[in-house]
């Protein structure tokens, strides 16, 4: 039997990576050849305190390198799987993880990325470019899609590199059946922060609205930082979208997939994201989704979404208008979506191409 150690981030707080987290572990578990151990890398509870330098963040990474060298030398790993953290100050701080394990001891490293911005990173000094080639050295890398290997290409030093698009569990939705002919529904479903487009919906629904077309539209999600909810709701007082815009604050479970049910219309103009586990979410409940040309999005709704130019609120009312005057186009990629996420994007697909990875570097 094979021995992994899993450094990984686990909720809270709610996002995309430590909810992809929380479903490998579980595929991890469920492979009788497979031993795990979890260190759960968090350093924050809260939405609001992720980027954030602190006193106290030194302090958990010292407990949790601590944990790290400790279970290294007790359990005896056969691999390291770790969701490195690609760019920022968070990089760094994961680097010198990485650089005292591999210091100390010779496992295997499996680095799973959940994000991008590498390429920049290196591109911009000679210094950067040299840490990065020393951090990935004789690691295997697990991304999201091939587009996204763009963001490493040089890097060059990674053993072998693996594709694993995220994947999410099966619900079989029953659509709202209500007459919606006057009124088309729209849903932002996500954290309300700025880099997500969430200004830039706001400014475009405006837009919509003073051209005449009848709509509501929905924002799921928590508030942040970038946006408090009295950014939000100063937004829509200048705007003047009272009665056209609903801040709904956070669902989960049924009540988030009664309102994806309900919803015709997912609209996601994030400018900073790499696989929106948001984005899956739209297309197994059926919707038109119009989102962005942004890390693996274009891949992921591939002939079956509407996708605009990043930060553009005139491509994003074009795009808006065309689906919100086609029903006809709205219900075919409404239909498109869900066939292509029931092919690749469910969690037992998901389950099925993480072990299938992890069992190829290990040799299962």
């Amino acid at each position: 039997m094979k021995r992994i150690l899993c450094i990984v981030q686990l909720p809270p707080p709610v996002h995309g990576v430590s909810m992809m987290n929380q479903l490998t572990l579980k595929a991890f578990n469920s492979e009788v050849n497979l031993k795990t151990k979890v260190i759960d890398y968090s350093f924050t509870k809260s939405i609001s305190g992720i980027g954030k330098m602190s006193l106290n963040k030194i302090f958990v990474f010292l407990k949790h390198l601590c944990k790290v060298i400790y279970n290294i030398s007790v359990f005896r790993p056969n691999a390291i799987y770790f969701t490195l953290s690609p760019v920022g100050s968070a990089f760094y701080r994961d680097a010198i993880l990485v650089i005292i394990i591999r210091c100390i001891f010779r496992q295997e490293i499996i680095f799973h990325l959940h994000g991008k911005g590498i390429f920049h990173e290196m591109e911009s000094s000679y210094f950067k470019y040299n840490i990065y080639n020393y951090v990935f050295k004789n690691t295997n890398v697990i991304h999201l899609s091939e587009n996204l290997f763009d963001d490493i290409k040089l890097i060059n030093t990674i053993k072998k590199k693996y594709v694993v698009p995220n994947g999410i569990k099966y619900f079989d939705f029953e659509k709202d059946k209500e007459n919606r002919v006057n009124k088309i529904r729209i849903l932002y479903l996500s954290n309300l922060i700025e880099t997500k487009g969430v200004l830039i919906l706001l400014e475009a629904l405006k837009i919509i609205k003073d051209k005449g077309l009848n709509f509501e539209c929905k924002f799921v999600g928590q508030t942040s930082n970038s946006i408090t909810k009295e950014v939000f709701y100063s937004k829509l007082n200048t705007y003047d979208l009272d009665g056209y815009v609903e801040y709904c604050g956070p669902l989960y479970g049924q009540d988030k997939n009664k309102i994806l049910a309900e919803s015709e219309i997912f609209i996601f103009p994030t400018y900073k994201d790499c696989f929106p586990l948001v984005i899956l979410e739209a297309m197994q409940a059926g919707l038109a989704i119009i989102s962005t040309n942004e890390g693996a999005i274009p891949s992921i709704l591939e002939n079956c979404g509407v996708i605009v130019e990043k930060q553009s609120i005139e491509a994003l009312v074009i795009a808006i208008e065309r689906l919100v005057d086609s029903q006809q186009l709205r219900i075919e990629l409404g239909l498109k979506a869900k066939k292509r996420f029931v092919t690749n994007y469910t969690l037992d697909k998901y389950k099925e191409n993480i072990l299938d990875t992890i069992k190829n570097i290990l040799s299962i």
